[in-house]
């Protein structure tokens, strides 16, 4: 049987009044199927006597579809479904980008027109943009717009932003960095940038690392560079904050610095990083309760199980204080990290521990506390 038509939903009847009130102002809208079904049983006789009639397709003039969805109900531009600015909208945009970059919905137009694969059009966007650099980059929406342009332009392309925070002087990077908004356009040049373009900016941050490096959003700068700087930037990053550990505190945002310089980069400059990282007294200790330092805690031994002896020496900064690291949200990370049998060295590392470390505590001490961790392995084996 064919499905029914609208034939069958025009005859649908509909019966009294509401149930609820004889007096309700709304029709009742209870479909009276009993007459309904008669219908139905009539349309689909006469669709088995003769085939339904199909309307010949009717096709629009090329781009009849673009222009009426360029204007919506309320005489707002609207986007077509294709994502691309149509021709009126992009009028609009063109000698207004500053103002559109400024306003919450204005500066998803202004990136759409950056996504236009026409070098002209781009260009002239962009060439409404110069001289707003240091203003965009304090703004909550005209910031995308900067951050766009970056990522979907040649990197020559991007020289007029760096030079206009430049422009400002010593002390312009980092104060940009330290801005909410302005530290996603340096993360931006960080990316996508050359060397040579960038190294004023580099150097600028390397030189004030150690206080960036406990701000909120300034350790996110100093992240990108140690992730997507040029390979000599990372090397004096790491040796700098190498130099400095004895003086950090890790109670905030300075541990995900370390722990980033310890995952990015050379191996050698990391295992030198992580020497230095051991050699500081009560160091590891500190950095095991800690939201970031935990992670670079393990980061640690990671880089030490290929070297047993300096694997135990990190263990038994530790003290094996599992109580004490239990006590915290991350330390019971790294307790289960510690505690893990999937590593044959770190298995090994329990032994050599005892031997490590016998200036530190009594050989009572140790061997109750590698007891407590054989029976603890155990139960997570079982």
């Amino acid at each position: 049987m064919s499905p029914p038509s609208a034939a069958y939903f025009a005859d649908v009847q509909f019966a009294g009044a509401c149930p609820q009130t004889d007096t309700c102002c709304q029709p009742c809208m209870r479909p009276n199927y009993a007459a309904a079904s008669a219908s139905m049983s009539s349309v689909a006789s006469a669709s088995e006597a003769s085939p339904p009639q199909v309307e010949p397709l009717q096709f629009l003039p090329f781009g009849a579809e673009q222009d009426r969805g360029c204007i919506g109900n309320r005489g707002e531009a609207t986007f077509p479904a294709d994502g691309m600015l149509c021709q009126p909208m992009l009028e609009d945009v063109l000698g207004s980008v500053w103002n559109l970059s400024r306003d919450r919905e204005g500066c998803r137009r202004v990136q759409e027109a950056l996504d236009i694969d026409d070098a002209d059009i781009r260009g002239r966007v962009v060439a409404e943009l110069r001289g707003h650099v240091w203003e965009a980059l304090r703004c909550p929406h005209a910031n995308h717009v900067i951050q766009k342009w970056i990522s979907v332009s040649a990197p020559e392309e991007s020289q007029f932003i760096i030079d206009e925070i430049m422009s400002h002087g010593h002390g312009g990077v980092t104060q940009a960095a330290r801005h909410r908004f302005g530290c996603r356009i340096i993360e931006r040049l960080l990316e996508h940038c050359r060397a040579p373009q960038i190294d004023a900016i580099v150097c600028e941050i390397i030189n004030d690392s150690t206080a960036l490096s406990s701000h909120p959003y300034g350790n996110y700068v100093v992240q990108h560079v140690l992730e997507h700087g040029p390979p000599c930037a990372k090397r004096q990053l790491a040796e700098h904050i190498g130099r400095c550990l004895p003086n950090l505190r890790f109670d905030g945002s300075m541990g995900a610095v370390v722990a980033k310089a310890l995952a990015c980069g050379e191996i050698e400059c990391r295992l030198e990083l992580a020497r230095r990282v051991l050699a500081v007294p009560g160091l590891i200790r500190r950095m095991a309760p800690t939201r970031h330092g935990h992670i670079a805690v393990k980061l640690v031994l990671q880089l030490f199980e290929e070297s047993p002896i300096e694997h135990a020496a990190a263990c038994g900064a530790l003290d094996y204080d599992m109580d004490t690291l239990k006590e915290s949200r991350y330390g019971r990370f790294l307790v289960a990290y510690l505690l893990s049998d999937s590593s044959d060295a770190r298995s090994q590392c329990l032994e050599l521990t005892a031997c490590a470390t016998p200036s530190k505590c009594s050989a009572g001490k140790l061997n109750t506390s590698l007891t407590r961790i054989r029976a603890q392995r155990a139960l997570g084996g079982a």
